[in-house]
């Protein structure tokens, strides 16, 4: 009974949900920058539906031909984690997308609930900028897991119960996607910055060009390394690498425009906590500074990957610039809460809503050729 491919009333339906969402949380903008209960749980709960029938994107489908082939018994390149809750717990693909989309969105409302931001706001914000990612690829609970984690190391760093089971969740995040390790890996950088993030983050700006060289050096060295032969990783290296050659250009300006307009918002609030934290003038919370280091990094260490270095590492680039969305979400919304920078932190909200509206109705354009 489901569908099995994309249409465009399907794309509609997503767009309807997030038009919605914004109608249901809109007051949350206003100063104390909070709404409802009735109306915050009814937020989260269209953002469950768009979890649930994430049509915009062709990798709901994807998942559906996987799903189905996991049933029958075959292999595929899912995670082990993933496999067995299709073979175990999931007789419906929507059980499915329930159980991992579902318990990442869980995890999500109690990361920020442990922060000291308006949970309204980021709701608002995610659910009308960032869900079109977040219920886009399973890697989404793998960051997720890792930002909890993350949030129970900063909110409670005096309590050692709750730091060795953030570290715990952080680490876990590993088995759920093999990307999670550049994000433990930020979170890890950002834990040891967070008490010098004025300097920290100078030092990285200004050494930014050798790691670039560095990432470059490192990548050769890697792709070109003798694996053997014929063995497991000589064939593992050669899709890797033909991964990495996607000739992105072939898009066309609609996807240029796209990417451009996903990726600008992130730097602008890269910029903006940069400077709420280099002025000193604002006292931020500790919990919220750290996700405002977290997110300056993973958005910095990411940018490596948009150089050329020896092979095209641009579909990594995305991939690791997008874990930067939930930390962007956080910052964003706590940017618009303290009243810093008004004006420009509006137009950079702005450019992000734009461009989840153009990434949807580009989709919903595709859909209706």
């Amino acid at each position: 009974m489901l569908p099995t491919e994309q249409s465009a009333l399907l794309v509609l339906l997503n767009i309807i949900m997030i038009g919605c969402n914004y109608l249901v949380l809109k007051d949350s903008l206003k100063n104390p920058y909070h709404t409802t209960i009735g109306k915050y749980r009814l937020g989260v709960f269209l953002c469950s539906l768009f979890c649930l029938f994430s049509f915009w994107g062709t990798d709901w489908f994807h998942y559906l031909e996987t799903y189905d082939i996991i049933r029958a018994g075959y292999e595929t390149n899912l995670e082990n984690v993933y496999v067995w809750i299709i073979q175990n717990i999931s007789p419906y693909y929507l059980i499915f997308r329930l159980i991992v989309w579902g318990s990442a969105l869980c995890l999500l409302v109690k990361t920020v609930n442990n922060l000291s931001v308006s949970k309204e706001i980021v709701l608002l914000l995610f659910g009308v900028i960032y869900i079109i990612w977040f219920a886009y690829a399973r890697a989404t609970l793998a960051m997720v897991l890792a930002f909890y984690g993350y949030s129970l190391i900063v909110k409670n760093r005096h309590n050692f119960q709750s730091v060795v089971l953030g570290t715990s969740i952080l680490l876990s995040s590993y088995f759920f996607h093999k990307t999670a390790a550049f994000a433990i890996g930020v979170a890890a950088l950002a834990l040891f910055l967070k008490r010098y993030p004025r300097y920290a983050i100078w030092i990285l700006l200004i050494t930014f060009p050798v790691g670039v060289v560095c990432a470059k050096i490192g990548v050769t060295d890697f792709m070109m390394s003798d694996t053997g032969g014929d063995g497991d990783m000589a064939s593992y290296m050669a899709a890797g690498q033909r991964y990495m050659e996607k000739d992105l250009s072939s898009h066309g300006i609609g996807a240029l425009l796209q990417s451009m307009l996903e990726r600008i918002p992130y730097y602008l609030t890269a910029c903006l906590g940069f400077g709420i934290i280099r002025q000193n003038k604002i006292l931020i919370p500790n919990d919220v500074k750290a996700f405002i280091v977290l997110q300056i990094l993973l958005v910095l260490i990411s940018s490596i990957f948009a150089f050329n270095l020896g092979v095209n590492t641009s579909t990594i680039y995305v991939r690791f610039l997008r874990f930067a969305a939930m930390p962007t979400t956080i910052v964003m919304a706590y940017l618009y809460q303290s009243g810093y920078r008004h004006k420009y932190v509006k137009r950079t909200i702005q450019i992000a809503v734009c461009g989840t509206l153009y990434a949807l109705l580009y989709s919903f354009y595709n859909a209706a050729l």
